[in-house]
C-alpha cells in the first residue's frame, strides 16, 4: 500500500500541467502554442522556452514544434524557415507517420518558392501530390498544382 501511495504521488506530480517539472506542463504548453498559431495569436513567445526543453518531447512532438517554428519564420519572410523545416522533415522521416512527411514537404515547397529556389521545390511536387491524392486532400492538391505552375514559370 505504501509503494502504491508513492507511485500515485509521483504520477500526480508528473501529470500536473501547472508543474513546470512535469511532462504534462510541456505537453500543455505545446497544445497552447498550436492553438495560438492557428488562432493567429503571437505564439512565438513560447517557442524559445519549448525549444530549450526539447528533450522532454518525443520525436513526433519535436517534428511538429519545428514545423510550426518554420511556418512562423515563413510568415516573417525569414530564410531560416527552410533549415528549420528541413529539421522537421528529418524527424518526420524517422517517425514514418502517414501524411506528416508530405505536409512538411508542402511547407518546404512554399518556402523554396518564396525564397526563389524553384529547383529544390521541383523535386518535391510529384511525391507530395501523390500522397495528397491518396489522403483525399483535394484543396491541398489544387494549391500544390498552382505552386507547381508558378514554379515552372519562374
Amino acid at each position: 500500500m505504501l509503494l502504491y501511495n508513492h507511485e500515485q504521488k509521483l504520477k500526480n506530480y508528473l501529470d500536473d500541467s501547472e508543474n513546470w517539472n512535469s511532462f504534462a506542463f510541456f505537453k500543455t504548453k505545446l497544445l497552447e502554442m498550436i492553438y495560438e498559431y492557428f488562432a493567429d495569436l503571437s505564439f512565438e513567445i513560447h517557442l524559445p522556452f519549448l525549444l530549450e526543453h526539447q528533450e522532454l518531447y518525443d520525436k513526433n512532438e519535436l517534428s511538429f514544434l519545428y514545423d510550426l517554428l518554420g511556418l512562423s519564420k515563413l510568415r516573417k519572410y525569414d530564410e531560416s524557415a527552410i533549415e528549420i523545416l528541413q529539421n522537421a522533415k528529418s524527424l518526420a522521416v524517422i517517425l514514418n507517420i502517414p501524411g506528416w512527411l508530405e505536409l512538411i514537404d508542402y511547407h518546404l515547397i512554399i518556402s523554396y518558392l518564396r525564397f526563389m529556389q524553384p529547383a529544390k521545390a521541383l523535386m518535391l511536387f510529384d511525391e507530395c501530390g501523390h500522397d495528397f491524392q491518396e489522403a483525399g486532400a483535394h484543396r491541398r492538391i489544387l494549391d500544390l498544382r498552382f505552386s507547381q505552375a508558378r514554379c515552372l514559370g519562374m
